[in-house]
């Protein structure tokens, strides 16, 4: 243990002696960097966000690497500017879960609210905890600013044959923008004891039209699966 905390101790030290340093050499280090241990890699990400836009290239470099992708797209997401949006729009859906979830945290922390390309990405989104976080993005777009089509896929993934959790977050979503489609989602939910604990989870922590429907149930933050993947977006404000 003692050994392990150092070798940590050491590895910050010299992140901190990396981030001090503008050339791509020390660039390319702090990246060798981001499939360390997490402290550490969330060092090297937030040296490579300090850096600004010339960590840009190789970051979107790291995209490629699985081990080293998510806490390159965070990066790339703080440092925020149109390249840096571009590099994770063009990898959201051809990376591996694990990365296509950093990408989602990435691009809503970086600003990007383009809810047609999110609509898209949520289409096609085979993985369901990724889907969850897309739903909870476009659940917090402005009321009216989504499509008809954006609408419709939120409930598609709010049917029964979503995850009890997807169906939640989806269903919140959804009425945040069409409010009858919405309750008519949230009235099924509610009639399941687990499912109603989950919506009236989602819906007390971000608001919205269906917070009437769930005065008095139970709720339960640990329910709150997009709350541990994606925290920012819950600190975020209610949507509706």
């Amino acid at each position: 243990m003692v050994d392990e905390r150092a070798d940590i101790a050491w590895a910050m030290e010299t992140i901190d002696a990396l981030a001090a340093i503008d050339d791509d050499d020390a660039r390319a280090a702090l990246v060798a960097c981001l499939d360390a241990e997490p402290a550490v890699a969330a060092a090297a990400s937030r040296a490579l966000t300090a850096g600004g836009p010339p960590s840009v290239p190789i970051c979107r470099a790291a995209l490629a690497d699985p081990s080293r992708a998510p806490w390159a797209a965070l990066a790339l997401g703080d440092i925020g500017t149109g390249e840096a949006i571009d590099a994770l729009r063009g990898a959201a859906t051809r990376a591996v879960v694990e990365t296509r979830a950093a990408i989602a945290v990435a691009l809503y922390r970086a600003g990007d609210r383009d809810h047609a390309r999110w609509t898209t990405w949520l289409a096609v989104e085979p993985d369901d905890g990724v889907a969850a976080l897309i739903a909870d993005v476009l659940g917090r777009a402005p009321r009216g600013s989504l499509a008809a089509d954006a609408v419709a896929a939120l409930l598609a993934r709010a049917s029964s044959s979503s995850p009890s959790w997807l169906r939640a977050i989806a269903g919140w979503a959804a009425a945040a923008h069409d409010r009858d489609a919405g309750v008519a989602v949230a009235l099924e939910l509610l009639d399941d004891p687990v499912l109603g604990a989950m919506l009236a989870t989602c819906v007390v922590h971000r608001g919205g039209p269906l917070l009437p429907l769930v005065d008095g149930v139970e709720t339960d933050v640990r329910l709150d699966l997009t709350a541990a993947l994606l925290p920012a977006i819950v600190a975020g404000g209610g949507g509706g």
